[in-house]
């Protein structure tokens, strides 16, 4: 992850962080989970067309078309009338949504309508898919994303993630996205489990630092 500009950047909260790398990071690893479980499945020929461009569509490194969004959606929903059960579809269809929203934050109708299906298809995910982290950790950047969503609504799917994926690369640094853009609301376990991953040294010290700049904590600056 690339934090070099962060230190201009005003402290991110649970309002403004969708706006950040979370969301988009997020989005990353949700795309990146769809697609290797949709390469497994007859349905994959409805989404070959999308399966580069929804992750830089996500990371913002290319701009999609109202009609390629409306296209990849039609293909998405497609793959799941062939196989309804495939969670891989309902993740990938969950993270375009969220993108959706993401495009759309200003026009509250339009957002909330946005969030809704992708916690749909997330949830759906979950059900198909309960031995996987990633449908719970899409539930908890989904939910943080909602201020009048409650905390322990979103810890709860953030919990749920980490129970069943705790040595999961992509797993974890969504989650520790999360927890630090709701650090004050962040449970005690929780902030134990951030503070014992920096002991740990996964990340050097100077990664905590300017994550403490860019999401305003002052423990970690």
């Amino acid at each position: 992850m690339n934090h070099t500009s962060t230190a201009t950047l005003q402290p991110v909260t649970r309002a403004l962080w969708p706006w950040r790398l979370g969301a988009a990071l997020g989005l990353i690893v949700s795309l990146a989970a769809g697609w290797r479980a949709l390469q497994l499945t007859e349905a994959d020929g409805y989404t070959a067309a999308y399966r580069d461009r929804l992750p830089m569509w996500a990371a913002g490194t290319k701009v999609a078309s109202p009609e390629e969004l409306a296209g990849a959606e039609r293909d998405l929903k497609r793959a799941l009338e062939v196989r309804p059960h495939d969670g891989g579809s309902h993740e990938t269809l969950g993270a375009l949504y969220t993108m959706r929203a993401l495009q759309d934050w200003d026009a509250a109708p339009q957002r909330t309508q946005w969030l809704e299906a992708a916690k749909a298809e997330f949830m759906a995910s979950a059900r198909l898919r309960p031995f996987l982290p990633q449908p719970h950790a899409n539930l908890a950047l989904l939910t943080s994303m909602q201020p009048e969503v409650p905390a322990n609504e979103v810890f709860r799917h953030w919990n749920a993630a980490l129970a069943l994926g705790p040595h999961e690369k992509d797993t974890r640094i969504q989650l520790l996205n999360v927890a630090l853009a709701m650090w004050e609301e962040a449970p005690p376990t929780t902030q134990n489990w951030v503070n014992q991953l920096r002991a740990s040294h996964v990340y050097s010290e100077a990664t905590w630092q300017r994550w403490g700049t860019y999401y305003g904590i002052e423990s970690m600056q």
